[in-house]
């Protein structure tokens, strides 16, 4: 080794103690076919399952709404509980109405089972609330 190499030694011995490293696993799974099957499997399930949840993350949370100006969306809640946020079609569009020129209101509605009844029998539809 020269004056010039001292710089590189302990990066060399770094990257040759990785490839021991990486040799020695590799004969170990090698003479574990069962082992390496699970371990791979394991793995490719622990990658699969974190990446569908980031994406779940991403699309919900992580990502701006298609909107020109997200940070302008405002929440309408009527009532002093938390769940009190429901009101009437009348209601949204008496706020509409009332919205100041240039605004834009949208409303939307959770979809969820409720009985529908014709005469005296009663059948599961669903149904906006």
């Amino acid at each position: 080794m020269g004056d010039g190499d001292h710089r590189t030694a302990p990066g060399r011995a770094i990257a040759e103690g990785w490839l021991r490293d990486l040799r020695q696993a590799a004969r170990v799974l090698r003479k574990s076919p069962g082992f390496s099957l699970v371990v791979v499997l394991s793995l490719a399930m622990g990658i699969a399952g974190t990446s569908a949840i980031f994406s779940i993350l991403n699309a919900l949370m992580l990502r701006t709404l298609a909107v020109p100006a997200p940070q302008e969306l405002s929440f309408l809640r009527y009532g002093q509980r938390a769940s009190a946020s429901q009101f009437s079609f009348p209601m949204f569009e008496h706020l509409r109405q009332k919205a100041p020129p240039g605004t834009r209101l949208a409303a939307m509605s959770r979809v969820a089972r409720m009985q529908v009844r014709a005469d005296a029998d009663g059948e599961a539809a669903r149904g906006g609330v």
